[in-house]
């Protein structure tokens, strides 16, 4: 870095630096009011720092013209809200008065490394910047010529294959046959008059040129006085050519730009406390008492599979002529006007399209995972590899993928096992549950009973007409229904009250901090229960 200039002080002082290589044509230092202004003239620019400390008022000193542009920085050690401040102060005030306080446009920085200081960028705007409208061409479809859109599309999709991946091949074809059979179009109707227009003409080169000079300043008010009584004279002759006889549509517009003052009274706003909140949602929630459900049981044999059939011709020309016109592109950019107007064979490309998205997208990720297995030499096996769909759609739901891999057709399996579980589409594993309760229930339970019994008559001495109830007591056992109950609440208990099993119970829960233990309760006898902790605030 090489020092430009300098002031010295005992508390503040201040100091310009520039990259190497740089040379000032001149450079000045005053502290009138000890406020430190040192300005450097370079080849093109004059730069001018100023610093005022925080007790002196904020007086601007007068800086001396070179004809050349200026750019003055510094701390001003002000409040301004242009500078990211809550308010103005009068130093803030009378830094913001200039030429092009309205024409600049700042943003506060983020905060230098190890400083309070936050830089400020500046943009100086010109009096006039013409807003960026991007040209967009639109569509007359009124004097479009369909019979040869449908030609052109007829001809060329015949030779395209109804694959995912040539989707963007078939919206270039729309898009082609568009462009050549409906006519084009853009609004021509300018905003600049011609005494505007030369006025803007001459301000953007003098703006170029020097657009702090008074010349740019004194055009560009000039503009801005024109534009301004072009639009007075656009308004008066809008309200002397209205007539709600001729144009009602053109009246309404009128009095809905009219009414865009705001007239209405505004709406009240309310507060709304936290306490108001969760009583709300109190109220809202459901009610302790439960509704029956009604039970609905599925007849396997008696449902039809519409909802999983592919897609039809006949559903989708229903589909086409039901869209309405005049709608917003979707992201292809395609109009519904167009699809509207599409031939036999594009309406069949579109069907087979629809229909085998799924397998061919699947198809295509199975090609990618048989060069993975190559590259790690390991073997497909597709005879008994499965396919199922998890679809969130009921349309999808039980559909029967058609997936081939390494030419092989890949079986259909609608509740696949991975890993010993049952999967299913809501991922609910209610396949699983059910399979497993029928393992539980198997029928040695239904077995055993009869083998008890028999025990219990060679103990007894009873024969087979007596009472399988009173064989039971006149044996001594419980039967085995009874003791299975008893069994698995014992390990129910365990379950919820040894800390040592997980899930644990209350006892394993984190103690409050001011938590108190209660006087532990009477001990039922042949029962071991532990004291529980009741925590109070």
């Amino acid at each position: 870095m090489t020092t430009l200039i300098e002031r010295p002080h005992e508390k503040y002082g201040s100091i310009m630096l520039a990259k190497n290589g740089t040379i000032a044509e001149s450079t000045s230092k005053s502290d009138e009011n000890n406020i430190e202004v040192i300005t450097t003239e370079l080849r093109g620019v004059t730069i001018t720092s100023v610093y005022k400390p925080p007790p002196i008022p904020m007086e601007m000193p007068e800086i001396p013209s070179s004809g050349k542009p200026k750019i003055v920085i510094g701390d001003f050690n002000s409040h301004s809200t242009q500078w990211g401040y809550a308010n103005n102060n009068a130093d803030g005030d009378a830094v913001e008065i200039h030429k092009i306080a309205g024409l600049s446009k700042k943003l506060v920085l983020e905060p230098l490394p190890r400083t309070q200081h936050r830089p400020i960028s500046i943009t100086i705007n010109a009096a006039i910047t013409p807003g960026t409208v991007p040209f967009r061409r639109r569509f007359n479809f009124g004097k479009a010529n369909w019979p040869g859109f449908q030609e052109d599309l007829e001809r060329k999709i015949a030779h395209l294959p109804a694959d995912p991946k040539d989707y963007d091949k078939f919206t270039k074809l729309v898009h082609k046959a568009a462009r050549k059979n409906i006519p084009r179009g853009c609004h021509t109707q300018y905003i600049l008059d011609a005494p505007s227009t030369e006025l803007y003409e001459r301000y953007q080169q003098l703006y170029e040129s020097d657009p702090f000079a008074e010349s740019t300043t004194e055009v560009g008010e000039r503009l801005m006085t024109s534009l301004s009584e072009h639009r007075q004279l656009k308004w008066k002759n809008l309200l002397e050519t209205t007539d709600m006889l001729k144009n009602s549509k053109k009246v309404w517009s009128l009095i809905r730009k009219i009414s865009n003052d705001p007239s209405t009274p505004t709406q009240q706003q309310y507060t709304t406390t936290a306490n108001q909140v969760a009583h709300q949602l109190l109220l809202n929630g459901k009610s302790t008492t439960k509704q029956p459900r009604p039970k609905v049981d599925r007849v396997k044999h008696s449902q039809t599979m519409g909802l999983t059939k592919p897609f039809s011709l006949e559903e989708l020309n229903t589909s086409i002529n039901t869209l309405k016109t005049g709608k917003a592109i979707r992201l292809d950019n395609i109009f519904t006007e167009e699809i509207k107007h599409f031939g036999p064979l594009m309406r069949k490309w579109s069907l087979e399209l629809m229909n085998k998205s799924i397998e061919v997208n699947l198809t295509t990720a199975l090609d990618e995972l048989l060069l993975y297995y190559k590259r790690n030499h390991l073997h497909a096996n597709p005879a008994k590899t499965q396919v199922c769909s998890f679809h969130l759609r009921n349309r999808e739901a039980n559909r029967p993928l058609n997936i081939k891999w390494c030419g092989t057709p890949l079986e259909h399996c609608t509740h696949p096992v991975y890993l010993g579980v049952t999967l299913d589409r809501t991922l609910s594993f209610k396949e699983h549950i059910k399979n497993t309760k029928y393992k539980v229930g198997s029928t040695h339970a239904k077995k055993l009973a009869p083998a008890l019994n028999n025990t219990c008559r060679l103990i007894t001495g009873c024969l087979k007409p007596t009472n399988t109830s009173n064989l039971h007591l006149l044996a001594g056992i419980a039967p085995a229904d009874i003791r299975r109950e008893v069994a698995s609440r014992v390990e129910i208990t365990k379950a919820t009250s040894d800390e040592r099993m997980s899930p644990s119970g209350p006892a394993a829960k984190v103690k409050k901090k001011f938590s108190q233990p209660c006087p532990a309760p009477n001990k039922v006898p042949g029962r071991n229960q532990n004291p529980t902790l009741d925590g109070k605030a």
